[in-house]
């Protein structure tokens, strides 16, 4: 985790960040700015010789001080549990400063590749850029910056002897506190180390971090259940409109079985008709057979085949009738089926004739197409209603 915050530190996203949230708070107010910038106060203690000079700092902003000589802590105790303070005001760190002639620092040069082990590679290190040994001192270092091209990184370290952080604890000792970073301080801050191993270091509860990550994990698990509410509406939804989608099938297929069945009640009842115009009826056949056959022949029997008609009957002169059924409007071709034969009790020609059928108004209709659309549209919608 500590290799990864470094590394988070060392991109350009957090590069990027730090400068979108500093220009965010250059467009807020100067009382938001101060509420947004909430910093965890935190505690410098500095030995200078037989004086222990303590300080309550807020980012760069001195809160409170403290001086205790030699043997004055147990004096002193509720000025210094003023400045630890209690609850949300407690300092988030304690820190022990030490003198800038205590520290060494360096600056060096390593591959890239040293990141992934760099605590062990400056320990093999030790002995080279400083007069100690790597288990004769504690020693922390700092990425200064990191060169893509040449895939080096260039580090500064600090280095301070045992025997001096260990005394510093010592002096301190009697303040009942628990530091965790040594680092070394001059007149302008810290150096930016923490040069106590890390088995030594304290960890400081900080309860305002802590709150806001029980916010956090309660606005999370608030998002997962918005979006969790938002799927099962939008499944209901689906459902629902399957089911209308289904509903409008069942429908559009009884829409369709009933067209189907008023077309075919319309093909039928336009085939009836196409059936009547096609063929006069009989009585107009006969009422013309009356009006056209002389007396002298009369007719034994009338049939109807199809769109046919054969005529049995007996004539004085059969062999006229042909010219004279010729004129007929509602026949065509007709002719002498078989023989003519006299009949020797009548002393007339029993004769047959085959004719075909014919409706001049049909063939009329064919002649004028648009009066016969006008009459099939005419018969259609008869047929429609009757339908209905």
């Amino acid at each position: 985790m500590e290799r990864l915050r470094q590394r988070y530190s060392e991109s350009g996203l957090h590069a990027f960040l730090s400068w979108w949230w500093q220009e965010l708070m250059d467009c807020l107010p100067e009382q938001w700015r101060e509420f947004l910038r909430y910093e965890q106060a935190r505690l410098l203690v500095l030995p200078q010789g037989d004086t222990l000079q303590i300080q309550r700092l807020r980012g760069d902003k001195l809160e409170d001080e403290l001086q205790l000589q030699a043997g004055q802590a147990e004096f002193e105790r509720s000025a210094l549990d003023r400045l630890v303070g209690q609850g949300d005001e407690r300092v988030g760190s304690i820190i022990v400063g030490l003198s800038p002639e205590q520290v060494m620092r360096r600056r060096l040069t390593l591959p890239e590749a040293a990141a992934t082990n760099l605590g062990q590679v400056l320990a093999f290190e030790m002995d080279r850029q400083t007069p100690f040994k790597a288990d004769q001192v504690y020693f922390d270092s700092r990425t200064v910056r990191r060169d893509n091209d040449t895939r080096q990184l260039h580090l500064e370290i600090a280095v301070v002897p045992k025997p001096l952080v260990e005394a510093a604890l010592e002096r301190v000792k009697p303040l009942e506190l628990a530091p965790d970073v040594v680092d070394g301080c001059d007149e302008s801050g810290r150096y930016g180390f923490n040069l106590l191993p890390a088995g030594m270091r304290t960890h400081q509860s900080d309860r305002r971090l802590r709150i806001n990550l029980i916010l956090a994990a309660g606005f999370l698990a608030l998002i997962g259940v918005v979006m969790w509410q938002s799927l099962i509406l939008r499944q209901q939804t689906t459902e629902e409109l399957l089911a209308e989608v289904e509903l409008a099938k069942v429908e559009a297929l009884e829409s369709a079985e009933l067209e189907k069945q008023v077309r075919e009640a319309i093909e039928a009842a336009n085939f009836l008709a196409n059936k009547r115009k096609e063929r006069p009826t009989s009585i107009e056949v006969i009422r013309e057979l009356t009006q056209l056959i002389p007396d002298s022949t009369w007719l034994e029997r009338i049939s109807f085949v199809n769109d046919q008609i054969q005529l049995q009957g007996q004539s004085e002169r059969a062999d006229q009738l042909i010219g004279i059924l010729g004129n007929a409007r509602f026949l065509e071709s007709p002719t002498f089926q078989g023989i003519i034969q006299p009949d020797g009790q009548t002393r007339k020609e029993r004769f047959t004739i085959m004719a075909k059928l014919r409706n001049p108004l049909t063939e009329a209709a064919a002649d004028d197409p648009a009066g016969g659309s006008e009459q099939e549209a005419s018969d259609g919608a008869d047929a429609i209603a009757r339908a209905e």
